[in-house]
């Protein structure tokens, strides 16, 4: 042993422990003078056993220094209950019988070409989970378009959603909205603007634009498999108490434990989930909904769960998102008033072309924020806003000083609602 590791030292190579383990039991002698971290006392031993083996290690100075340096281990597991012990131990992380043998094989190979897996036969761990098979949750795109021009419901925000997000007072907050009103919109802006307050945050839109070709989209295990990679890849430092774990998207409940764990005594972690109501347009279906709200709910301690939807039918959610968030608690996305109206259409006053003089174009644009909200109802992209910008920007210099905004037959309309309310 002594030679062997004299000859480990000369190549160069750094020994931080030098070890010898074996499942015998050891002698009388020995175990006398064994300590806890299995070093041998050699000045302890019989003087006769130190004679014996200094002559074999030459001398004593040589066998006091291989002594104090080589550690003896006795009455280890057979290789084969450590294969077996190793095997359940790797079970219990979320391992596969064929990732273990992917695993072995590929060690016993590394064992025997110096040069893999990388050049200089370094084994890192992406290595080893790799040889293991372990799941790395693929990514998926998440940013959904906020417009340069969104106005977003700032005052509202502050008053009504962030505080539940901060205190975690709610640790379930539902959003919703009508077809058009930004909802989607507010909460990838809402992203933005916790990120700027340094609150974790990660996200799944289940519906991004008609262009996106994200395959799955729907499917809980997607749903699962992003959450966890953002929670992997943005928020390291909160899961490493389970970063060993086999990410399978069914432990997607231990990350979001774990990360609420590393939170506690701070703003919660944030988890956005949005577009449930797409989840029944695309699939007839409600049970991939609950797959994924087993695992989110109850929320763990130190977590919000954030959700956005259209006000479905109730019965195409889930019943535990029903139970402890009824529809009476579900915070609505307010449209444009006008203050907001006026601040969008200041992000277009040079494509509508509005005059220079400065009372005549605050006049105008009053009245453009009025027709804006008259046609669109408050919806910024309502299929009224394009006709009003279009028709204004249309109009010839000569026309714009005289012609009123709203549509023409408004005062008819009016006094028709009138009429049917008396």
């Amino acid at each position: 042993m002594e030679n062997s590791l004299d000859n480990v030292v000369a190549s160069g190579v750094a020994v931080s422990e030098a070890a010898l383990l074996t499942n015998r039991a050891a002698s009388a002698a020995i175990r006398h003078h064994l300590s806890d971290s299995g070093l041998v006392d050699f000045d302890g031993l019989p003087a006769s056993l130190q004679a014996t083996i200094s002559a074999q290690l030459g001398g004593t100075a040589a066998a006091s220094e291989f002594f104090a340096s080589f550690h003896f281990f006795f009455r280890e597991r057979s290789f084969e209950a450590l294969d077996a012990a190793l095997q359940e131990r790797f079970r219990r992380l979320g391992g596969s019988t064929e990732g273990w043998t992917s695993l072995m094989g590929k060690i016993r190979r590394w064992i025997n070409r110096k040069n893999e897996p990388t050049v200089d036969g370094t084994v890192t761990l992406v290595d080893v989970r790799a040889a293991a098979l372990w799941h790395f949750p693929p990514q998926i795109p998440q940013g959904f378009l906020v417009p340069d021009d969104y106005v977003a419901p700032k005052v509202w925000s502050e008053e009504a959603v962030e505080p539940r997000l901060h205190a975690g007072s709610d640790s379930l907050v539902v959003v919703t909205g009508s077809p058009g009103a930004g909802k989607s919109t507010y909460l990838s802006w809402l992203v933005e603007h916790l990120h700027t307050t340094n609150v974790p945050v990660i996200r799944h839109h289940y519906f991004l634009s008609i262009t996106d070709a994200t395959p799955h989209r729907t499917d809980w295990e997607t749903v699962a498999d992003s959450i966890i990679g953002q929670l992997l890849l943005s928020c390291e430092e909160l899961v490493r108490s389970v970063d060993r774990q086999n990410p399978l998207p069914e432990t997607l409940r231990e990350f979001l434990v774990a990360a609420g764990r590393e939170r506690a005594s701070m703003d919660p972690l944030v988890v956005i989930v949005d577009g449930l109501d797409h989840v029944w347009r695309d699939t007839g279906s409600a049970e991939g909904l609950r797959q994924l709200f087993d695992l989110l709910l109850p929320v763990p301690d130190c977590v919000v769960v954030l959700v956005g939807t259209q006000n479905i039918d109730i019965a195409r959610l889930p019943l535990k998102l029903r139970d402890l968030c009824p529809r009476d608690r579900w915070l609505r996305v307010p449209v444009l008033d006008g203050e907001r109206v006026h601040e969008w259409l200041q992000h277009h006053k040079f494509e509508l072309g509005l005059p220079e003089d400065e009372n005549h174009s605050a006049r105008i644009l009053g009245e453009l924020t009025d027709a804006f909200r008259y046609v669109s109802g408050g919806h910024p992209r309502g299929p009224g806003c394009g006709t009003v910008a279009v028709s204004w920007a249309g109009v010839s210099p000569g026309l714009r000083s005289s012609s009123r905004i709203l549509p023409a037959n408004r005062d008819k309309k009016e006094s028709r609602r009138a009429d049917s309310n008396r």
